[in-house]
């Protein structure tokens, strides 16, 4: 597999791919646009390795960083989607092409909690042009299909999360973000922290999607 010949160290570059060998738990792969802070690429385990080695760092047996062009990026995210073809959701599953693409993009993007604006980002990342009614639909199709869960906030915001297991978040209307809540699973530091964010209503909201 021939190795991408644009990794570029100069600190001007704007996107960060950092990598975690597998040594000592699993690999993984994170690509972070730092301007936005918004995470284009995040897989693990053979994935990563096999999008590492493009990278010419599996050599590494310690945690590297490396800042990247975007023309190497979207080579690494090109050769990320080709290693997860095999998990793609299929026409039966998900019967309109666009939304299949949106989704399998959406699923690198762990932990990242999308609006329609940052879907269409994502997109033309990805040199995907469509319209924001078409990126709604696509959302909204997903989530009924079950696919992405759909989070509502009481002002009306609405957020669509790949991780369909139970969880909570904490949404903050000030900056008109959604996130994770991880809890700690000892019921009296959890009860503590859940009253902590209650406390604080006008600013923000916790949310348990099930």
């Amino acid at each position: 597999m021939a190795v991408l010949s644009s990794v570029a160290t100069q600190t001007t570059e704007r996107y960060i791919v950092h990598y975690r060998p597998a040594a000592g738990g699993v690999a993984a792969l994170k690509a972070t646009d730092t301007w936005t802070g918004f995470i284009l690429l995040d897989c693990r385990g053979d994935v990563a390795a096999h999008a590492a080695a493009a990278l010419n760092v599996v050599a590494y047996d310690s945690e590297v960083s490396l800042r990247v062009d975007k023309a190497t990026l979207q080579a690494l995210t090109l050769r990320v989607a080709a290693a997860r073809l095999r998990t793609a959701p299929t026409a039966d599953a998900v019967p309109v092409a666009g939304d299949r693409l949106l989704l399998r993009l959406m699923q690198d993007c762990v932990g990242v909690h999308f609006t329609d604006a940052k879907a269409s980002l994502l997109l033309a990342f990805h040199g995907v042009t469509t319209a924001k009614t078409d990126v709604s639909a696509a959302l909204t199709r997903l989530g009924e299909s079950g696919r992405l869960r759909e989070i509502v906030t009481s002002d009306g915001k609405r957020f669509f999360d790949t991780d369909l297991a139970p969880h909570w978040h904490v949404y903050d209307r000030r900056a008109a973000e959604l996130h994770d809540v991880h809890l700690t699973g000892n019921d009296h530091i959890d009860e503590r922290l859940i009253a902590s964010v209650n406390a604080n209503p006008t600013g923000l909201e916790l949310i348990y999607a099930e």
